[in-house]
């Protein structure tokens, strides 16, 4: 029995919305294991920050250095995953690693403008960066990292304006707390 016009276009318009479901929930498998990563990271490294804040440098620089080559090699591990078909394994990873630099170097030139005077501003000014980019993620398709942008910037603009003592622990369980159950959220799904 031969199907309808209709019948052909709500079959088309269903398999459409299994290939955008099916491309979320991969691109949340993706996404799990930097959130662990950086929710480590970020746990860590704001810990060591209240215990030892006279060096910032001697915590971040290397734990900068250990997650991005962590989020790479995960980046690598699959072989056969693509963000974008068209492009080699090699180009994606220079994108990426080319997008993280970038971050880092607008954050370096909206410090040099800006020249925040104490350390919880460029802690919040890095947390409300960071939490731009979950949310355009999230804009952009990923609901799930929208939602953990927001509350990542919610918390962070609580934690400048109400928490007055450790603000770098308040900052190591928002950050990196807030990161790891992002992680677990998106692969539950």
């Amino acid at each position: 029995m031969p199907i309808s016009s209709e019948q052909a276009a709500q079959a088309l318009r269903e398999v459409e919305q299994t290939r955008a479901l099916s491309s979320t929930l991969y691109g949340y498998q993706k996404a799990s294991p930097h959130l662990f990563l950086w929710g480590l990271i970020w746990l860590v490294g704001f810990s060591l920050n209240d215990f030892f804040p006279s060096h910032i440098n001697l915590v971040w620089v290397p734990l900068d250095i250990l997650g991005i080559a962590c989020s790479t090699y995960l980046a690598t591990r699959n072989p056969h995953a693509r963000d974008e078909p068209s492009l080699s394994k090699m180009n994606q990873i220079w994108r990426w690693l080319g997008s993280i630099l970038t971050i880092m170097a607008f954050f370096v030139a909206v410090q040099l403008v800006m020249q925040p005077t104490a350390e919880r501003q460029v802690v919040s000014l890095m947390m409300l960066i960071v939490s731009m980019f979950y949310v355009l993620r999230g804009l952009w398709g990923s609901s799930r990292m929208g939602w953990t942008g927001i509350a990542l910037a919610a918390l962070t603009a609580y934690g400048f304006y109400e928490v007055r003592t450790h603000y770098d622990l308040w900052m190591a369980v928002v950050g990196g707390v807030s990161l790891i159950l992002a992680g677990l959220w998106l692969r539950r799904t």
